[in-house]
């Protein structure tokens, strides 16, 4: 579900510029040093997207699970900054909320 709304808002404009105008704040955004380039355009969600399918497939779970709910936070955090663009659908903020919250508990539930 994440991977799918990383690559919808990554076709909205407003999201990029959120995101743009949270990276003036902070370059890189807590979890996400390793795997975000130094631009920020209508790819770098998707290219989150990509970079947690990897992990996934390279069997490192923890990693991408991290990387995931970092990447949730991080738009959630500019997508309702009291200076964000406002975002359609106005809700994006709460969506991206209980996506990471939904990785949360699967990978907790997948541990022994």
């Amino acid at each position: 579900v994440l991977l799918a709304l990383l690559d919808s808002c990554s076709e909205v404009p407003a999201v990029v510029e959120a995101l743009r105008i949270s990276r003036t704040r902070e370059p890189y955004p807590e979890g996400l040093r390793d795997v975000l380039v130094p631009q920020t355009n209508a790819d770098t969600l998707s290219g989150l997207g990509y970079r947690i399918e990897v992990l996934l497939s390279d069997g490192r779970q923890d990693e991408a699970v991290a990387t995931a709910v970092a990447a949730a936070d991080w738009v959630t955090r500019s997508v309702t900054s009291s200076d964000a663009p406002r975002t359609d659908p106005a809700d994006l903020g709460e969506l991206m909320t209980h996506a990471g919250a939904d990785i949360q508990e699967a990978a907790a539930a997948q541990r022994p």
